[in-house]
Order: structure tokens, then C-alpha cells, then sequence
């Protein structure tokens, strides 16, 4: 979902949107799980091996109206503002009831603080990499 291409660096930040919809007749619970699936450790500009992901921030929001989640994450700051979380292993939205042709609105956010020294800066053949896997889970409710 995120930009593979991306240029992470201080200031940068990447926002994607997720809508879940239940199509069906029959209400269903679910939640939605963010994980590191893995990593490339690089060698900075002083010679130190890194993990970009120890360098990157990341925020999750949910909305039940695609105004709602335009109005939480309006523009880069206030995504800035949601993204303060570090890129830790493993992030869950919580558990919701979406009624037959219901929706759910998602918002991931990762970003590299301003404040990020050369020490995210790499030097080398081998680029830093982190992969997020998006994991959503249904359940139907039993009637």
C-alpha cells in the first residue's frame, strides 16, 4: 500500500487510506492488524549499521465516514500529529461491528521526523528496508 519507490527522509511522510465495507446481508465483527514482515539493516554515513524502522514514526486512525476521516488527518501536520508512534513490531485498530452495508474507514501514516540526524542517512549498496504487512480479520455474527 505505501510507496515502495519513497524517499524516506527527515520531514517525510506517507499517508494511505483504507476503506472496509460489508457487502454481504449478515453483520460482521473485525480488526484490522499492522506488522513489521521484515527488514533490511543498512550502514549509515558513520559507518554504523541501522534499522530505518528505528528511525520512522507511525499513527492509525479510524473514521465511520469518509468526512470524518478527512477531518482527522486534513494535511501533513496534523498526520505528523497522529504519526508519534515508533514503527514498533505490532499495531491492532480494535474490534468493529460493521451492519450489512456498513463501512469503516482506516488511515496508516508513517513518517520521518524532521528531528532524524545522519544516522537514517546510508551509505553503501544496500538500501534500508522495512515491509508492513496489513492483516484484516472477519468474523460474522451469528444470528
Amino acid at each position: 500500500l505505501f510507496n515502495d519507490e519513497a524517499l524516506y527522509e527527515p520531514g517525510y511522510t506517507q499517508v494511505v487510506y483504507l476503506k472496509v465495507e460489508n457487502k454481504g446481508t449478515v453483520p460482521f465483527n473485525f480488526d484490522t492488524a499492522v506488522n513489521v514482515n521484515g527488514r533490511v539493516v543498512a550502514t549509515n554515513v558513520f559507518g554504523q549499521q541501522f534499522l530505518i524502522q528505528d528511525s520512522l514514526k507511525f499513527g492509525i486512525t479510524t473514521a465511520d465516514s469518509e468526512d470524518d476521516m478527512k477531518n482527522s488527518v486534513p494535511n501533513r501536520d496534523a498526520a505528523a500529529q497522529v504519526a508519534s508512534e515508533p514503527l514498533h513490531n505490532y499495531y491492532k485498530t480494535g474490534t468493529f461491528q460493521l451492519a450489512p452495508d456498513g463501512t469503516k474507514y482506516i488511515t496508516l501514516i508513517v513518517r520521518m521526523p524532521e528531528e532524524v540526524s545522519d544516522i537514517a542517512n546510508y551509505r553503501g549498496d544496500i538500501l534500508p528496508k522495512v515491509e508492513l504487512g496489513i492483516t484484516v480479520k472477519a468474523e460474522q455474527i451469528q444470528n
